[in-house]
């Protein structure tokens, strides 16, 4: 079951402030959210009217509260010194530029001072030297979560300038991350911020039990438990690794597709598309001899290799086993059949699997298939995409529509823990799960229930296997982007008045792109 109270870490933050986008929470409202009840807390140090406060910020989105938090103490009467660790035009993002812009049309009680080099530290200007004897409070907001490494100037010395005030009777507060401070870890850079405070937001992040702080407080900012719950464009952003310029062939993603039957050639076709349409760079397919040249037919850039039989056989595992060895990550099962002699084959594949840590999907009829191997997938980077039917086939547990998603989480965490692998359970809500953790993905148009989509959430699964994703993390993405091939084409229906035209499988293959592209 979720836990909505836990420690969240760096990565987690930055994907639900961006899935918060989806609900039409924009970064520009979260850091107005995370001023402003910073502001409520800073007021009981205490702080009332004409008292004064001072701000020393980054130019980040962490300078980006501090500015907000500065507006809305003005707005309390309070004497405000800003000082910005920085050139105004070093400021990052457009959120905190928006709000420093917004202060220099404000004239009452703010004065603002430039610190751009760390000179400014050592030569105090002395106007700002009985500011600082009248303040209450010093706020840091000079370093947020992306705190790596080395401190560098001007900011070594704002730290060492607010660390100055330790022994004085001045509260010092941090805001969300005490500047120098690593929030995943809680290991200090070579300069860090002491604060007597910490006044973080949404959670408190995973390196806070590890600090000394006398003081934490967190404060919620409007970020929708959705955000957390749901997968969103945020998971895809911060999940999906870019394509490095320098790469040579075969660095973006290898890839091994074991599937087809004299029955079915579309399954293991659709799944290598995909596949390619994610960038990959080398996708193989392993089919039988009797479909493998209609494989081919299908994209000169997959690479077909022929079984011996009309089905996958244990005759067929060397050349398997040598190509398992080739790639990063590995699909058993599209249009796989339902053969007496694939149980063998199957069985050889699993036992050479546990040897390495290629990860596989097992997709369609190997679902079924590799049920009397449950102890053997205890030891393999395994993913389950089952629908609910071939849910129940597998873990003899039969799931119902819940209206309470909590419900529904807690009965397939109870289901599939025992596994030990992850699993990606279609329908009209996705719900991905390795019996720890679930998340459920809402992406998608009806017009998906169609043969062949299932077989391209395939090819997108493995395809971010391949780039080193946590099986996971893959699987929410995967589902996520394969929900939003079908809204892109229902979109694209509307613009272009084909409203009414039967939706194909192979129709999705070209927005992949376009999907990756949007959401990163």
């Amino acid at each position: 079951m979720r836990d909505f109270d836990r420690f969240i870490s760096v990565k987690e933050m930055q994907i639900q402030d961006k899935n918060s986008s989806d609900y039409g929470i924009p970064p520009s409202t979260l850091m107005e959210c995370a001023g402003f009840s910073a502001v409520q807390s800073i007021k009981n140090i205490p702080l009332k009217k004409q008292d004064h406060a001072t701000i020393v910020c980054g130019t980040g989105n962490n300078g980006g509260d501090g500015f907000v938090i500065a507006r809305h103490l003005l707005a309390e009467q309070i004497q405000v010194t800003l000082i910005l660790a920085g050139h105004p035009d070093h400021i990052r993002t457009s959120e905190a530029k928006l709000n420093w812009d917004v202060l220099q049309a404000l004239l009452m009680n703010l004065s603002i001072y430039i610190a751009s080099d760390s000179s400014f530290f050592t030569q105090i200007p002395k106007d700002l030297e009985l500011r600082l004897k009248k303040s209450k409070v010093i706020i840091d907001c000079l370093l947020g979560t992306g705190i790596r490494g080395r401190v560098r100037e001007p900011i070594r010395s704002a730290i060492e300038f607010i660390n100055s005030f330790s022994n004085k009777p001045i509260k010092i507060v941090s805001i969300d991350v005490p500047s120098g401070i690593d929030p995943d870890t809680g290991n200090k850079a070579d300069y860090y911020v002491k604060p007597n405070i910490l006044i973080t937001f949404h959670r408190k992040k995973t390196g806070f039990s590890k600090i000394e702080v006398p003081e934490i407080i967190v404060n919620p900012i409007g970020i929708p438990r959705e955000a957390d719950l749901f997968v969103g464009s945020g998971d895809l952003k911060f999940v999906l690794p870019k394509r490095a310029e320098d790469n040579h062939k075969g660095q973006y993603g290898k890839v091994l597709i074991i599937g087809g039957s004299k029955q079915y050639s579309g399954a293991p076709a659709l799944a290598g598309m995909a596949a390619l349409q994610m960038g990959i760079d080398l996708v193989y397919v392993f089919a039988p001899k009797s479909v493998a040249d209609v494989i081919r037919s299908y994209s000169p850039n997959l690479i077909v290799r022929s079984g011996n039989q009309d089905y996958i056989c244990v005759s067929d595992l060397p050349e398997i086993q040598e190509l398992i060895d080739r790639v990063d990550a590995v699909v058993l099962g599209p249009g796989l059949g339902k053969d007496p002699g694939l149980g063998n084959a199957i069985s050889g594949i699993l036992s050479y699997l546990k040897n390495g840590n290629t990860p596989i999907v097992i997709d369609a009829n190997a679902i079924q298939l590799s049920k009397p191997f449950k102890n053997e997938l205890q030891s393999i980077k395994a993913i389950f995409t089952p629908h609910t039917n071939e849910f129940f086939e597998l873990t003899e547990k039969r799931l119902f529509e819940q209206k309470d998603f909590h419900k529904q989480i807690k009965f397939i965490e109870e289901a599939v823990k025992e596994w030990g692998s992850t699993f990606l359970i279609k329908g009209r809500y996705d719900y991905i799960s390795d019996g720890k953790n679930t998340r459920i993905n809402k992406t998608g148009v009806p017009e998906m229930a169609v043969g062949g989509t299932g077989d391209i959430l395939t090819g997108v699964l493995v395809s971010l296997l391949s780039l080193k994703i946590n099986l996971f993390d893959a699987a929410c993405c995967a589902a996520y982007i394969n929900g939003k091939l079908g809204e892109l084409y229902q979109i694209y229906q509307k613009g272009t008045n084909k409203n009414g035209y039967p939706l194909k499988s192979s129709d999705l293959l070209e927005y992949i792109p376009i999907v990756l592209k949007q959401d990163t």
